[in-house]
């Protein structure tokens, strides 16, 4: 059996684990009001996650290329499971951004940037997208065993409904909450009706009423110390498991020796290995417009996925609908799936085509969103689709890398492309977040629909400038001879 198996399973695993980022809509559900956090402090851990992502998956790629893939995926999976650890004491947006999004961040970029370039080598170019869609498909299905998990963990049922313990000290505090206001009432009217000198009477209710506020408080920390040891121990969990996880699979990630030939390489491919090999390095590939057009279309299509995925569960609550893991676990396999076919897809009909079919497609689903989706059916159906069309950008631009600058500088050369990647989820999660609380000031109910209009303008451009990058490509190709 070609050893390309065991490595690919290997990274298939490893971004399985890495996946935790997508689960940020759970946890992000969970926190509590107390802590003061508002809409767009809860989404700048995922967006500093995803820059602190891409950023470092430049130099991981460069790292992996010169002394493989084992030991900076290693090293991934440690910071990711020290950053899960620091967020497990963390209460303070700064302290979720140092723990999830700085150290997570890198160590995720780490994992990634280490996960794909040793398979893809193991394997002919007829395979490429095929092989890269099923390693990058394990960080898209991540959500569907990692969701539940930090659903129950942060006291949650697979519905989004709250489990019966958080229920129980919910409606206890509801209660107390209710005496007290009663209580208050009282001696609001007490002091009205006796003047001020109604002497022990008074004194009886106010007394009351103190007792009152004390109770009301006591359920209240209760609650509060609840709610904040579900988020801290489900962080713990994870910072725990995926550090010892991603750093046994690391073990299996190898790159194929020198002169090695893929098994299932034709002829054509034969006579191909025998020309000189086309390898740019990323001083090269600045260079070209190529590397900038491809750049531009993979923020705008990611970015626009990003916001879809960080803010699911809220999207779902404007339309007055309750899925909770369901509905992620359904835009994971979505996610999941779009990588694989898109990848197979892609090694048919070209990467361009594919990803013009994608971007308009998106574009149209974020149209559809702006229309108020209220039907659980019709809602879940366009989720799956949209979480289709980013995943498919997740194994159709590696490919599309490969194909243009070559083998050698593979890992370096898509850690600058990927780089788009974090911007976009940095900018679009963030813009949404501003454009929800500015609609919600205006109107007084927080709304997504232009940050909807907007990434779908930038997907139509997108679309548009795949036909530039074929133009461009052919230029490409004749003058480097890919």
């Amino acid at each position: 059996m070609n050893k390309g198996w065991l490595v690919t399973c290997a990274g298939m695993g490893i971004n399985l684990a890495l996946g935790v980022l997508y689960t940020w809509s759970v946890i992000k559900k969970a926190i509590p009001a107390e802590w003061g956090w508002s809409d767009s402090d809860k989404a700048l851990p995922y967006s500093i996650a995803c820059i602190v992502f891409a950023v470092v998956m430049v130099p991981a790629g460069r790292l992996q290329d010169r002394i493989g893939p084992r030991w900076v995926a290693t090293a991934g999976g440690i910071l990711t499971g020290i950053g899960c650890i620091i967020a497990s004491f963390a209460v303070t947006v700064t302290w979720f951004v140092i723990g999830f999004g700085i150290f997570a961040g890198a160590g995720i970029g780490l994992g990634y940037a280490s996960a794909t370039p040793p398979a893809v080598k193991w394997f002919s170019a007829r395979k490429t997208g095929l092989i890269a869609g099923l390693v990058v498909a394990g960080f898209g299905l991540a959500s569907v065993y990692i969701s539940p998990v930090a659903n129950h963990l942060t006291g949650f049922s697979l519905s989004g409904k709250p489990l019966p313990a958080v229920e129980e000290l919910a409606r206890a505090k509801a209660l107390a909450d209710a005496d007290y206001a009663k209580a208050r009432q009282v001696l609001t009217i007490s002091q009205a009706e006796f003047g001020g000198i109604g002497g022990v009477e008074i004194t009886h209710i106010a007394d009351d009423a103190a007792l009152k506020d004390v109770a009301r408080k006591g359920a209240a920390a209760q609650l509060l110390a609840l709610k904040e040891r579900n988020i801290h121990r489900t962080m713990l969990f994870f910072g725990i498991g995926f550090l010892i996880v991603v750093t046994v699979l690391a073990q299996f990630l190898a790159a194929p020796p020198p002169g090695y030939r893929p098994p299932d390489a034709d002829a054509g491919a034969a006579r191909a290995a025998a020309a000189p090999a086309v390898n740019l390095g990323p001083g090269e590939i600045l260079r070209t417009p190529l590397f900038y057009l491809l750049w531009s279309m993979f923020a705008f299509a990611s970015g626009a996925g990003l916001m879809i995925i960080g803010n699911i569960t809220t999207i779902a609550k404007l339309g007055k609908i309750e899925a909770g893991f369901i509905l992620v676990a359904l835009l994971a396999i979505g996610n999941a799936a779009g990588r694989i076919i898109a990848g197979m897809l892609s090694d048919r009909i070209g990467r361009l085509w594919t990803m013009f079919i994608i971007f308009l497609f998106q574009a149209v689903l974020m149209m559809v969103l702006r229309t108020g989706l209220a039907d659980m059916t019709a809602f879940v159906i366009v989720s799956m689709l949209l979480g289709f069309n980013y995943g498919a950008c997740l194994s159709v631009f590696p490919s599309a890398v490969k194909d243009n600058f070559g083998l050698k500088n593979f890992g370096i050369n898509y850690g600058l492309v990927f780089t788009a990647w974090g911007v976009g989820g940095f900018v679009f999660p963030l813009a949404a977040g501003r454009m929800f609380e500015a609609a919600k000031e205006t109107t007084g109910i927080g709304s997504y629909n232009d940050a909807y209009l907007a990434a779908a303008a930038l997907l139509v451009v997108a679309s548009a400038l795949t036909f530039v990058t074929r133009m461009l490509e052919k230029k490409h190709t004749a003058q480097f001879g890919v």
